[in-house]
């Protein structure tokens, strides 16, 4: 990752040196900074997620207010031109604290920030309503915090099941989905998990799963 940055750098530098140049591609080396910084992501969300895997139980623990965590994410992630199109049901959500550690935050980030991602970039002209909602629920053994998106592509439920499931060479070409294998594996790593539902005709749900055991109030 590290000799990845130094590549970028190199390529920035060179962009800004030679940028009047007119025999320089300065369009081939931005789209090669471009791919330099998806590998980088790449990488990082990889190593992220053989850390969690590596980690037999959740490391130092703290008591976590759910609705905070997620403000934080879109905060820090979500371009202020998708706020409108966000809907929190905060009555149900303030009132959720979870023991948990700091990979908590990294479920709600990398989610949000894949659909993001793959939203399409302009809504249906009759689409008046939040096209992104943030629910719970508590289920006879679980809570449910459900992020559900109706703007982007439908994943389908065979490429769920593997994404969810096991770690598999398929992912080398799969780059584009590592948020989700991330928040499937901490999920498990809580001993919950992550269920991805495709909407009709576009969009997904995401539906986090925690034991009640983490619930503190």
């Amino acid at each position: 990752n590290n000799d990845l940055q130094k590549i970028l750098f190199g390529l920035d530098t060179l962009v800004h040196k030679h940028n009047a140049t007119e025999e320089f591609d300065q369009e081939m080396v931005l789209q090669l900074m471009e791919i330099v910084n998806y590998s980088s992501r790449n990488i990082e969300l990889v190593n992220k997620i053989f850390a969690v895997l590596q980690s037999e139980t959740p490391g130092e623990t703290e008591q976590l207010k759910v609705l905070k965590l997620i403000n934080d994410a879109i905060n820090n992630f979500i371009p202020s031109s998708y706020l409108e199109q966000i809907e929190i049901q905060e009555s149900i959500l303030s009132s959720i604290v979870l023991e948990a550690d700091n990979n908590l935050f990294d479920v709600f980030s990398e989610l949000l920030r894949f659909i993001v991602s793959t939203r399409s970039s302009v809504l249906d002209s009759d689409h008046s309503d939040p096209s992104i909602l943030i629910d719970a629920s508590i289920l006879s053994s679980n809570l449910c915090i459900r992020i559900r998106d109706t703007n982007s592509q439908p994943i389908s439920e065979l490429l769920s099941t593997e994404l969810i499931s096991t770690i598999t060479e398929k992912w080398v070409s799969r780059g584009h989905y590592l948020p989700i294998a991330l928040a499937s594996v901490i999920m498990k790593y809580y001993d919950g998990s992550l269920k991805i539902t495709p909407l009709d005709p576009k969009g997904n749900s995401f539906e986090l799963l925690f034991p009640l055991k983490m619930i503190i109030h």
